[in-house]
C-alpha cells in the first residue's frame, strides 16, 4: 500500500484457522517499518478501506520487552494494535494468529516465539509442533469495592424481581 509522502508497506489479507486461501476467518495484516508510525486516523481509514472484521497493524519493537541481550530482541517483539472498519479493539485473537503467521512464514522470522506489546498486555506466539500457539494475558476477577457494589445493587434488585414475576425465585 502506499500513501501521501511516498509512504509504503505491504499488506497481507490471511485466512486464519484455515489451511487454504478463502476459508476460516480473514484479517488484514499491515506490516510497517520501525522507523514508520502510522497515526490513528490513518490506521482507522486503513482499516475502513481495506473493510474485514480486523486489520492488524504490525512493526518491529523500538521498547524491547525482555532485556536479553544474548539475542536481537528487535527481530523478535514487535508493537500490535488492531482495528475494525469504525474504532480501534484492545484485543483480536484471529488478527494475531494471522500477523504471527505472516512474522513466522513470509518473513521467515528466525525465532520460535515472538512477543506483541498491546494495549491489552504483552502476547506471546510460538511455533509448535508446526502449529502457531497464542498465549494472551490473564484478567483475573477482582472483588468489587463498595461504591461499585452500590452501584449495581439496583440493577441486581430488578433483575432478580424480573425472575420472580416469571415464576422464578429469589
Amino acid at each position: 500500500m502506499e500513501l501521501n509522502h511516498g509512504v509504503t508497506f505491504p499488506v497481507y489479507i490471511v485466512d486464519a484457522f484455515a489451511s487454504e486461501a478463502l476459508t476460516g476467518n480473514p484479517a488484514v495484516v499491515c506490516v510497517t517499518e520501525l522507523n514508520t508510525e502510522l497515526s490513528d486516523v490513518i490506521m482507522q481509514r486503513i482499516a475502513a478501506e481495506m473493510n474485514q472484521t480486523t486489520t492488524a497493524f504490525v512493526r518491529r519493537s523500538t521498547n524491547p520487552i525482555t532485556e536479553n541481550t544474548c539475542l536481537p530482541s528487535v527481530e523478535s517483539e514487535f508493537i500490535l494494535r488492531w482495528f475494525t472498519p469504525t474504532t480501534e479493539i484492545p484485543l483480536c485473537g484471529h488478527a494475531t494468529l494471522a500477523t504471527s503467521a505472516v512474522i513466522f512464514e513470509i518473513y521467515k522470522n528466525l525465532f520460535n516465539e515472538i512477543k506483541f506489546q498491546t494495549e491489552s498486555g504483552i502476547h506471546t506466539a510460538r511455533l509448535k509442533d508446526g502449529f502457531i500457539e497464542l498465549d494472551f494475558p490473564i484478567n483475573l476477577a477482582t472483588p468489587l469495592s463498595p461504591v461499585e457494589q452500590a452501584d449495581i445493587q439496583p440493577l441486581l434488585e430488578r433483575r432478580s424481581g424480573s425472575c420472580q414475576s416469571r415464576g422464578g425465585s429469589k
